[in-house]
């Protein structure tokens, strides 16, 4: 399941900045303002560029949205759009405007451009509202003049619906006669379209309604909330086409690349071997920075180009990736993917947010921007996925599920004084093993000794410790690492004093269940991917403790999960071992399906929170 994780490389990975996870936190509607007025309106032109006018007007109810909204960004593409700023102020209860001055108008470029120079067009227009309080409205109008569609002779649009009170917001698409505009819409009422002089008008009205808290790891709101999607292409093989006309140009083979394939894949003769082994070195090699410049959100750069500046975005990456497998005698496609929770396509194509490689002889997916993801493995953001392979124009799917297992043997003596010393070596196969190579490869030492000391803090206490890798394997697929250190204050004493039985210190188990059970009645669909644990614990108690009755052993199954605890007393050690395995043939689990696992999840938390109560020995 989504929270089925590596602990440890959920914090290595979020402590080297590699990957943000956020997990939505809303309680339904945001009452601290009202967007009275969103409206926004285009007109389109054959080439598909076009001029889009956009109200909004903000009432602040309550203070913490002054902060929140005081300041209000328009990203742009540079080259593509003008952006001009028709009207901007504070309007006070009595009525007086505050003007946004022109020197309040601030246009920046995007912090992540300014570190690769071939990127220099993504920018952000920030209107600062002077004097705002609440009780006011901000409100603002403004213009965006595209002369250059993301696809020559197309057009697309997305609106989601919004967690705060709504007025009126609607959606006007003005169209030439000849450029039908189709709808996906949930959330929209669609008004009765308007033709005339080559023109046809459609407009979409939110229909504002209760919201439903974003669960813990649920699946993207555009997968099951109020959302409009519009879009000029009649399928997804028309998508393909217009990504694959430009895309396909830039794939260029020449000498240089020919001598690096051969340089890279050596004396292999395996196809499969070659195809990771070019995917490997692209991914160490080429630099991954997710920004674009003119149109290309849809275009990459030539093959010669990445690879003389050593670095891109995915469509680079997949770009040098095909010409260099090409220059090993192996075919491929980019695949066109949204990456991250959302699950469905919209039935209406859209531009997706990424794009890996997908070699049809091997039936095999690489997706080289993720440095850290083992070598045979996925990032799970594109685990159970549709794509669009744009040489083909057809549908195909990413890989259901894949390996991912967590070993913990741990050790912890308790000393007399109450303290304790620990030691735990880890094992991790699979996608996740290579986060943690990642990690303990390129951290600095007080970030691993950090990791140590906020697990032990994460239980209430102090202590210091670090980790070192002990062993991994060459395909980055499987990893022993070791944590050690001294706890303070591990057990009160003398006693007599409750202490919950972990399995292991890094408690995988135990915080990957908890946030399930967390969301109660769940409503909407979540993220569920494969996992298997085995942990295995040994407490060394001093001999002035001693311990009562151990919990019992659990043994529990269903279609899903198969769980077994034990608690045994060997050699004067208390001895914890745990078992656990989810298995799904998907990547998602329904609401429905979750109610009928509620039974045997809370049953195995409360077996996780076992305690054993240790008092002083019998003299």
């Amino acid at each position: 399941m989504m929270f089925f994780k590596n602990i440890l490389a959920a914090i290595s990975i979020g402590l080297l900045g590699c990957i943000n996870i956020a997990y939505a936190g809303d309680d339904g509607t945001d009452t601290s303002f009202t967007h009275e007025r969103f409206v926004g309106h285009y007109v389109v032109n054959k080439d598909g560029s076009y001029v889009q006018t956009t109200e909004h007007v903000l009432l602040i109810k309550e203070e913490r949205a002054v902060k929140a909204l005081a300041q209000q960004p328009i990203i742009y593409n540079s080259s593509l759009q003008k952006i001009e700023v028709v009207q901007a102020y504070t309007q006070k209860p009595d009525g007086r405007r505050v003007l946004v001055k022109p020197d309040q108008i601030k246009d920046q470029q995007e912090r992540i451009s300014t570190e690769a120079p071939m990127f220099q067009d993504s920018r952000v227009k920030v209107l600062i509202f002077p004097e705002v309080a609440v009780g006011d409205r901000l409100v603002y109008t403004y213009r965006v003049i595209c002369t250059q569609p993301l696809y020559p002779g197309q057009f697309e649009d997305v609106t989601l619906g919004e967690f705060n009170a709504v007025g009126r917001m609607s959606m006007t698409y003005d169209m030439p006669e000849e450029l039908p505009l189709y709808a996906d819409s949930m959330g929209f009422r669609a008004a009765q379209p308007v033709a005339g002089a080559g023109r046809k008008i459609y407009r979409w009205d939110y229909v504002p309604g209760e919201n439903q808290p974003i669960e813990a790891g649920a699946v993207a709101y555009t997968d099951y909330g109020r959302r409009l999607f519009v879009s000029t292409f009649a399928d997804y093989a028309a998508l393909a086409r217009a990504y694959d006309v430009r895309a396909s140009s830039k794939v260029i083979v020449d000498a240089r690349i020919t001598a690096l394939a051969k340089q890279i894949v050596g004396n292999l003769a395996d196809p499969g071997a070659k195809a990771r082994a070019i995917h490997n070195w692209v991914r160490q090699n080429i630099r991954y920075v997710a920004v674009y410049v003119g149109p290309g959100g849809v275009v990459p750069h030539s093959s010669l180009t990445i690879l003389d500046n050593r670095y891109g975005d995915c469509k680079d990456h997949v770009t040098l990736m095909e010409a260099l497998l090409q220059a090993a005698g192996i075919d491929s496609t980019p695949a066109l993917i949204n990456q991250g929770p959302s699950y469905k396509l919209p039935s209406v194509p859209t531009t997706f947010n990424h794009v890996i490689t997908y070699v049809p002889g091997l039936d095999l997916y690489l997706d080289s921007t993720s440095a850290a993801t083992s070598e045979n493995y996925l990032p799970d953001g594109d685990i159970d996925k549709a794509v669009l392979l744009t040489h083909t124009g057809t549908i195909a799917h990413t890989p259901r599920q894949q390996l991912h297992l967590i070993k913990n043997e741990s050790e912890i003596e308790v000393l007399g004084n109450g303290t304790a010393n620990f030691v735990q070596r880890q094992t991790t196969r699979g996608k996740a093993a290579g986060e943690v190579i990642y990690f303990v490869d390129n951290a600095m030492q007080s970030d691993l000794d950090y990791v140590v000391k906020k697990l032990v803090s994460s239980k209430g206490k102090n202590g210091a410790g670090s980790i070192k890798k002990v062993e991994a394997s060459a395909a980055r697929d499987n990893v022993t690492v070791e944590l050690s250190g001294h706890e303070n204050e591990f057990v009160d004493l003398p006693g007599p004093v409750a202490i919950t039985l972990d399995s292991s210190l890094t408690n995988d188990l135990r915080n990957s269940l908890t946030p399930l059970t967390i969301a109660g009645n769940r409503s909407q669909d979540f993220i569920c991917l494969n996992l298997a644990v085995e942990e295995r614990a040994s407490y060394t108690l001093p001999a002035t403790l001693s311990a009562l009755a151990l919990p019992k052993s659990v043994s529990l199954q269903d279609d899903n999960f198969e769980y077994r605890s034990e608690y045994l007393m060997e050699s004067g050690k208390i001895v914890v071992k745990r078992i656990l395995g989810f298995k799904h043939p998907g990547a998602v689990c329904t609401a429905s399906e979750y109610h009928s696992m509620f039974g045997i999840l809370t049953r195995i938390i409360r077996d996780l929170r076992s305690q054993v109560i240790l008092q002083s020995a019998a003299r």
